[in-house]
């Protein structure tokens, strides 16, 4: 048996082959997933800064209903 190594990302029910390793669309292939680490320290970052991001933020009312805004003043240049 050989073997291929490629980086993808799972889309629902789908990864998808890069068409370089196109020899092995329509033949029985055994498939092992590894996730990628390095991605999934990523989101867990990402989601621990959103909720310190609501924390922050989440407790601010802004009443804005007389701020006028000029769209014309806005856009010149």
């Amino acid at each position: 048996m050989s073997a291929i190594e490629f980086k993808t990302t799972a889309l629902g029910e789908h990864i998808d082959i890069p068409a370089q390793f196109k020899s092995l669309f329509k033949k029985p292939v055994k498939i092992t997933v590894r996730l990628d680490e390095d991605s999934e320290t990523q989101q867990s970052r990402f989601e621990q800064n959103y909720v310190e991001v609501e924390n922050v933020f989440g407790e601010i009312n802004l009443d804005l209903s007389k701020f006028k805004f000029d769209r014309e003043q806005a856009n010149e240049r």
